[in-house]
């Protein structure tokens, strides 16, 4: 059932959001609603991107998110897109990006930059001629009894199959939010791993990362000295030699997907993540009994997204290694990442067949 917080919502939604805002106005505007504290900002990152690229900015985002989980069906966090596709009766249809993705892996609603600007708007306080004219004024704006409204609602990202998606992780977190709320006034104990951040899509998958991804500087080092990044062939950036731009070269990461922006999405969504070179060296048979699931249709070999060929021979080299372990891992599905991306993307588990490599070309070499 639905229950509300006793002393009713958060008077401040704590905004993030899911891509650079570069529009003067409307970082003039986010700047008055700051100023008169409208609304307070879950992470500084109006001029970069979200930031999980150390050890230090991961552990720093997940406490944050943390931090705002509540116990009702009342949301204090809410995501923010700036940018739109296309616009239809039931709301709006975005570019998908990591923050797009991210937003839905969090579980939190989605909405468009037009409920700011009328937040605004409706919120200036009126002139003294204004008072005492006869004109009918505008009621104020009340964030917590209008954001539901269509007019405001992300739907969709524009290479999504299902429509609202946000709105069906939205609801998974409640429920999963409920459930862990039972179990601790039943005295269950919780897992760590089971925090109330994010949500249940893949859980009880176990997903072992492998190979290059893309490399995206950490705002801390692009900030620091000789950090500098140029793009590579693959689309990513590269460590080996140095540019004088390197917040430019940062710009439009929205589309890049590192090592760690993939395991970030894959622990948001209740997904255990492993690193297979660093598993097959390290990792024994209790190990795997312990952590990984035993249901070998949650299990699979993650690749970055739309892979090359080297990068199939790679996993398909270090799974062919004298490692006693490797044999474990012969029986996994390998797939590109792309699989996680339009899982979340249509919050919906899809299965691993559509994005193995191609039939002819997926044969493992056997000892």
């Amino acid at each position: 059932t639905t229950h509300e917080m006793i002393d009713g919502p958060p008077k401040q939604p704590k905004i993030l959001f899911t891509s650079v805002l570069q529009n003067r106005a409307n970082k003039d505007m986010l700047k008055d609603l700051l100023d008169e504290s409208k609304v307070t900002l879950l992470l500084d990152n109006v001029e970069d991107e979200i930031d999980v690229e150390t050890d230090v900015s991961m552990v720093e985002f997940m406490s944050r998110l943390e931090n705002e989980v509540t116990t009702t069906n009342t949301p204090s966090m809410f995501a923010i897109c700036n940018n739109a596709e296309f616009e239809t009766g039931d709301g709006y249809l975005v570019p998908r990006t990591f923050g797009y993705l991210l937003a839905i892996a969090c579980g939190m609603p989605l909405l468009y930059m037009n409920i700011l600007q009328d937040m605004h708007d409706r919120n200036k306080q009126p002139t003294s001629s204004q008072k005492n004219s006869n004109k009918t004024t505008t009621m104020p704006f009340y964030w917590y009894g209008e954001y539901q409204q269509s007019k405001y609602q992300i739907i969709a990202d524009v290479d999504a199959a299902n429509m609202n998606a946000p709105q069906r992780a939205l609801e998974n977190r409640r429920r999963r939010q409920q459930e862990e709320e039972f179990k601790k006034k039943t005295s269950t104990p919780i897992p760590h791993s089971n925090r109330l951040v994010g949500t249940s899509l893949l859980k009880g998958y176990s997903i072992f990362l492998h190979g290059d991804f893309d490399v995206i500087a950490s705002k801390r080092s692009r900030h620091g000295r000789g950090t500098g990044r140029k793009r590579s062939r693959t689309g990513g950036t590269s460590d080996s030699s140095q540019s004088n731009n390197n917040t430019a070269n940062h710009q439009g990461s929205g589309n890049m997907y590192s090592r760690r922006r993939m395991k970030c999405l894959l622990q948001l969504c209740g997904a255990q993540v492993f690193d297979l070179e660093h598993e097959i060296c390290h990792m024994d048979d209790d190990t795997m009994l312990t952590h990984i699931s035993k249901d070998t249709s949650k299990v699979a070999v993650l690749v970055r997204p739309n892979p090359r060929v080297r990068d199939w021979r790679a996993v398909q080299k270090t799974l062919g290694s004298d490692s006693p372990i490797a044999s474990k891992f012969q029986s996994m599905s390998i797939v590109k990442g792309n699989w996680l991306l339009d899982c979340i993307s249509n919050f919906e588990v899809l299965d691993f067949h559509s994005y193995e490599q191609s039939k002819g070309t997926n044969n493992r070499k056997k000892k």
